[in-house]
């Protein structure tokens, strides 16, 4: 049997790094690092246009396959492999930003298309387990000022606007469509101990028998609910929805 991949996944400065890392170390397995950091030259994260957010977005995805190979090629030799952000977050990011109206829906849409290609040629995967690391906004707000290089100051109102969809609607479908494959980790504490619980209920994980099969329902639950999600944004706005009818 193959050996389990592990993904940290939470808002910006919720922890993933510090606890992916020693999460990998206890497990004596391999740490990946998240696709952003990756990427040569890195990536500005701001886009002027659409076209800028497609092309970030897909360079993102496109490391996100070959983080997922790399992931997969090690377990199939017996060492597990801790990744510091899940290979689909290029996908729920974005999602995110659709539903907030501030990525055109088409883009999303080219997106999750790419994304269903790769996992159809067998080139991205769902790890066994994706764990969220829950944290408070108060936490997350100290350790990025203690930390402005790797969580800019312009650019935290955004991650924590999308980190609310992808923890709330979109969370909610992913485990709902794949059962004991996401969890959730309060995160509060001290980074050791956090990595200590996750590491305590990873045996009792299996391999999945298709990790590039249940990528494709994991996008097909993330499309539908993100859909779903921003259809009532979208009547809330026009007050169809509103407690108070529309004057």
């Amino acid at each position: 049997m193959r050996a389990v991949v592990v993904a940290l996944v939470g808002p910006s400065a919720s922890g993933k790094t510090t606890v992916s890392r020693l999460l990998a170390r206890r497990l004596r397995g391999r740490w990946l690092d998240e696709a952003f950091y990756r990427l040569r030259p890195t990536p500005s994260l701001t886009w002027s246009s659409e076209g800028g957010l497609w092309r970030l977005e897909r360079s993102l995805l496109e490391e996100e396959a070959r983080r997922s190979a790399e992931a997969l090629a090690s377990a199939e030799s017996g060492i597990p492999v801790v990744a510091d952000t899940g290979f689909l977050d290029p996908v729920t990011y974005t999602a995110g930003l659709g539903v907030l109206g501030l990525a055109d829906p088409a883009t999303v849409r080219r997106l999750f298309e790419r994304a269903h290609e790769l996992a159809g040629a067998g080139a991205l995967g769902l790890p066994d387990l994706t764990v969220r690391l829950a944290t408070t906004a108060a936490v997350r707000r100290a350790r990025a000022a203690a930390d402005p290089e790797h969580h800019p100051p312009a650019l935290r109102a955004r991650h924590e606007a999308v980190g609310r969809v992808e923890r709330g609607p979109i969370a909610h479908a992913l485990r709902t469509a794949l059962p004991g494959r996401f969890r959730t980790v309060a995160a509060g504490g001290p980074p050791a101990e956090v990595a200590a619980r996750i590491a305590s209920s990873v045996g009792a994980v299996l391999p999945l028998p298709d990790p590039c099969r249940a990528a494709g329902v994991a996008l097909e639950a993330v499309r539908r609910a993100t859909v779903r999600r921003r259809a009532r944004e979208g009547n809330l706005k026009r007050g169809t929805l509103s407690p108070r009818p529309p004057r």
